[in-house]
């Protein structure tokens, strides 16, 4: 994992010379007070004076040297200035030096302005608060509690390797619970492989880009393909022309580069065409993805790149055609006599390659959007629907009781329940002792402080002892912990077997109480994992969960600002629905169901477009054939059924292929979830039907019109 430590940047500094620097980053969130505004933020770091000297963060006002040395200082960003001083905080004397008030609980002084952090940066933040600030505090500066990244820079002269090798212990020595060794990781390698409980850097995913360049090609290939077979069938067209050619003297070579000339001039234009489309396409490419992706400026090596990529794709899309249109024979196609099944082996290839691609996307299609479905539909071991989520800031974290009260008295709610997490995606975690746990044996534990009532309120299943009670002193003192079934089988428990073993956490005994069945609080892509929760009454609480009614949930939301204004007029209400934010966790995969879906219209619209042409030179060649059959009493159907039949082989040829091909690729996607859907043979049938179905309308459309025509007109002779 990322997070690590509070002392542990200072200690490796003190312990390790080939060290020049290191630097802790935190977030927060909060609502920060001036005296003339007020606003909730949820990009607050804590951050060391040295992260400004270590990523080259530029001050426009302020002390690079001296900012955040002391632990009541604070930077915020232009775009911060802007929100809290106006258009015109430049000409303010008083923005240096104004107090900013956090969560109604600590005061920090402005020592400068930094400017905001690029699009393209890792780390985005608009408030850096001193880390000094935090090294009184007893929750966040331990070696038990793992909340920070810490950044080293390693003099260049010394090995990476060997200095991992000298930390790795680091951790256990001051920690005697970890049970994990330290090591580095290149900052390079950050954005395309976070590690886990990374909260807030910038992240990509590998395993996406991968399949959109992918997919990318394939579309590409598909128009090559496509290419290759209009210019390879209608060579026919243009024999006679290079008979001609070669009568008066041209040579094979010559013809060739004609040919291949006229191909790259095509292609080139296209180049350009799709530069002017991709700059009108990218703002809503950027929305589907999520991205900030920008055309210019251009930097050089793109148009190197640009060009010897053209040249490339040229080629071997031109090759082929012009190779086969510069064999022709000068004395036969003078004649008339021209192969009739000229590249058409070829060109059967081609279009099976085209409608593989088409149907791999089309199958992947149906599984992302499958397993999407799989997601939001899975019963996650609690009841999320009608569930709502209020943040409790200020005095309000420790008054929960109050308003907890005022809100089971509204008609519209079932049940309230005051809690550390909303189970949304809870990452905090620990370490734990236990009786009889073996030598050696490490358990990082999920934890979450909550009330006797946030069991009834999630409709949780006890299967082993009991809920929390209001009414036992050993509950209300915090010496009791549920947990749940996987955390008791790790610990070499039975449900039943673990009731009244005894537990230290977060240096506390107590004793388990209860065993929960399992239920998800981290997203579906992570495995159930070891959970325990605690009743500490005295604490500071973070969320109301409220239950309402069915189709309640409006008339309660009209009344909601009032009922929180009369327990915390200092802060803004900050509320939304628990079942909304999980859908949340799963934007990479929505957006890249989009994104495929996208891809996919595309690659079959190619393709339909490649066989709308190859099917309108299909008839043309066929006219006297169609005519001549007509009269001797050819239907329409039978006609259509003529020229589609041979396509409807190479399509259901293609379905053969690429099953395979499909099954494979979107089982290894579905590898990056616990609980997935399965790749059931519909999809592979229900794409096969809808791609054979595309195939005949495009090419009926021709065929009809063939089939429709006056045959008196098509058996005339030249």
């Amino acid at each position: 994992g990322a997070v690590t430590p509070g002392p542990l940047a200072p200690e490796l500094k003190s312990l390790f010379p080939e060290i020049i620097n290191t630097a802790r980053l935190g977030k927060w969130s909060g609502v920060f007070k001036t005296k003339e505004v007020l606003f909730e933020e949820s990009e607050i770091y804590f951050a060391d004076n040295s992260l400004l000297k270590l990523f080259d963060f530029p001050l426009i006002s302020g002390d690079l040297k001296t900012v955040l040395l002391q632990p009541n200082e604070l930077l915020l960003t232009e775009t911060m200035a802007v929100k809290y001083f106006g258009q015109n905080w430049k000409g303010r004397p008083d923005v240096i030096g104004t107090i900013f008030r956090l969560n109604n609980e600590s005061d920090f002084i402005v020592s400068g302005v930094i400017k905001d952090t690029p699009s393209n940066s890792s780390l985005h933040f608009d408030f850096l608060l001193s880390f000094e600030h935090l090294v009184t505090d007893r929750w966040s500066y331990q070696w038990g509690s793992y909340n920070f990244n810490t950044f080293v820079q390693l003099n260049p002269a010394h090995n990476i390797e060997e200095f991992n090798s000298k930390i790795k212990n680091v951790l256990r020595e001051h920690d005697k619970q970890a049970g994990f060794d330290i090591g580095t990781q290149p900052i390079t390698e950050m954005y395309l492989y976070p590690l886990a409980y990374d909260y807030w850097t910038k992240k990509g995913n590998l395993l996406y880009i991968r399949i959109f360049m992918v997919i990318g090609i394939g579309i590409l290939i598909i128009a090559c393909f496509n290419f290759i077979n209009l210019s390879t069938a209608q060579s026919t067209k243009r024999s006679k022309e290079v008979g001609i050619r070669k009568t008066i003297g041209a040579t094979r070579s010559q013809i060739f580069s004609q040919f291949l000339g006229e191909s790259l001039l095509l292609i080139s234009i296209a180049v350009v065409l799709s530069f002017a489309t991709l700059d009108l396409s990218l703002p809503y490419f950027n929305y589907l993805s999520g991205k900030e992706l920008a055309l210019y400026p251009l930097h050089k090596t793109f148009f190197v790149l640009l060009i010897i990529f053209t040249l490339i794709i040229g080629l071997l899309a031109s090759l082929y055609p012009a190779a086969l249109l510069s064999s022709f024979q000068a004395t036969k196609v003078l004649k008339g006599i021209f192969p009739k099944t000229a590249g058409k082996g070829f060109r059967e290839v081609l279009v099976i390659v085209q409608f593989s691609i088409a149907f791999i996307l089309m199958v992947g299609t149906i599984i992302i959007y499958q397993q999407l479905s799989y997601i939001q539909e899975k019963d996650l071991g609690f009841e999320k629907e009608q569930l709502l989520y209020v943040r409790l800031n200020g005095e309000l974290k420790e008054k929960e009781e109050l308003f907890r009260s005022e809100l089971v008295d509204q008609s519209e709610v079932l049940h309230a329940s005051a809690s550390t997490s909303a189970l949304i995606n809870n990452e905090n975690f620990s370490h734990i002792e236990w009786e009889g746990q073996p030598t050696g044996k490490k358990l990082s534990i999920t934890q979450m402080n909550s009330d006797p009532f946030f069991v009834p309120l999630m409709d949780m299943k006890v299967l082993a002892g009991r809920n929390f009670s209001e009414q036992i002193k050993s509950d209300t003192a915090g010496y009791s912990y549920l947990i749940n079934e996987t955390a008791a089988k790790e610990m070499g428990f039975g449900k039943e077997e673990a009731i009244g073993k005894e537990v230290t956490f977060w240096g506390t005994k107590g004793k388990i109480i209860g065993v929960l069945k399992d239920f998800h609080f981290r997203p579906l892509n992570v495995a159930i994992q070891p959970f325990i929760m605690r009743y500490q009454p005295k604490t500071p609480y973070f969320n109301m969960l409220i239950k309402v009614k069915s189709n309640e949930a409006a008339s309660f939301l009209e009344k909601l600002p009032a009922l929180y204004q009369k327990f915390d007029k200092e802060n803004p209400l900050d509320f939304g629905s628990v079942d909304e934010q999980i859908n949340k966790l799963y934007q990479n995969e929505q957006r890249a169901g989009a994104i495929v879906l996208n891809f996919s219209i595309i690659s079959i619209f190619i393709t339909c477009l490649g066989i709308l042409g190859l099917a309108a030179f299909s008839a043309e060649q066929r006219t006297k054939e169609i005519g001549i059959r007509k009269i001797l009493g050819a239907t329409v159907v039978g006609i259509v059924h003529l020229l589609s039949k041979d396509l409807i082989k190479l399509i259901v040829i293609s379905i053969c292929l690429a099953s395979p091909i499909a099954w494979y690729a979107m089982s290894q996607w579905l590898e990056g979830f616990a609980y997935k859907t399965e790749v059931t043979w519909w999809i592979f049938g229900l794409g096969g039907f809808a791609l054979i179905l595309v195939a005949i309308v495009t090419v009926s459309s021709q065929a009809i019109k063939a089939a429709v025509g006056n045959p008196v007109e098509s058996l005339k002779s030249e």
